[in-house]
């Protein structure tokens, strides 16, 4: 949350109250009510009534949020990407309940590959609602970092991720995009990204080699095994 971030208030503090978080952020009572459930539900605060809501612990936002990127360079690779989008898709309704939205048409895909020096190492496919994609003035300016792009067009880069993984078998898309064989099985990592007030941005499906990329910056956010 923002009085975290800046720090204006730190692990045993007590929160403001829910009028006030509700008039210094510009949402209803019942948004702010919403969201301090929900960190309640994950350990973040500890409510009492008749004392108020108390900060337990800080969570984990976008500063210790590592591109895929990020991460080939720091392996001393040279990271580079292929990029389409974004286009039109006929999303599922999973997609569409994932970032809140009932019309196909607002639902906008972007698709990458992401190399490590010459190898293909993931194979991403990035759902945006088309608010976000709007948002976004110029795609030539794009550095492969979805991410980092929501954050610059909304304004601010305070996200929490929620992260399944998975393993499965190559179809022929993606043994064509990872140059593997058919039935070889790659690391499915699928993302759903909201800000701090539940907002969803973005629903990521992650295809990548396995033992390519590190996955340790996955204790930045809630993993759940998934199948």
């Amino acid at each position: 949350m923002e009085l975290v971030q800046n720090e204006e208030i730190v692990e045993g503090d007590q929160l403001p109250s829910e009028a006030t978080l509700a008039s210094r952020l510009g949402v209803s009572r019942n948004t702010i009510r919403e969201l301090l459930i929900q960190m309640e539900t994950e350990g973040l605060v500890l409510r009492n009534h008749g004392i108020g809501t108390i900060l337990r612990r800080v969570p984990k936002t976008h500063g210790n949020y590592q591109s895929f990127l990020q991460l080939i360079a720091e392996s001393g690779r040279a990271p580079t990407y292929e990029f389409v989008g974004p286009h039109d898709c006929v999303p599922t309704q999973e997609i569409k309940e994932e970032l809140a939205v009932t019309d196909k048409k607002n639902v906008k895909k972007i698709e990458r590959v992401l190399f490590a020096d010459t190898i293909p190492v993931a194979f991403v496919i990035d759902y945006l609602p088309i608010q976000i994609v709007e948002f976004i003035e110029n795609w030539s300016n794009f550095s492969g970092d979805m991410v980092a792009m929501i954050g610059q067009a909304v304004g601010h880069n305070r996200f929490t991720q929620n992260v399944s993984i998975n393993a499965v078998s190559c179809d022929k898309r993606l043994a064509d995009k990872l140059r593997l064989s058919l039935g070889d099985p790659v690391v499915h990592v699928h993302t759903i990204m909201q800000t701090m007030l539940m907002q969803p941005v973005a629903s990521t499906h992650s295809y990548l080699r396995p033992n390519e990329l590190p996955l340790e910056y996955l204790g930045t956010i809630r993993v759940t095994p998934d199948g």
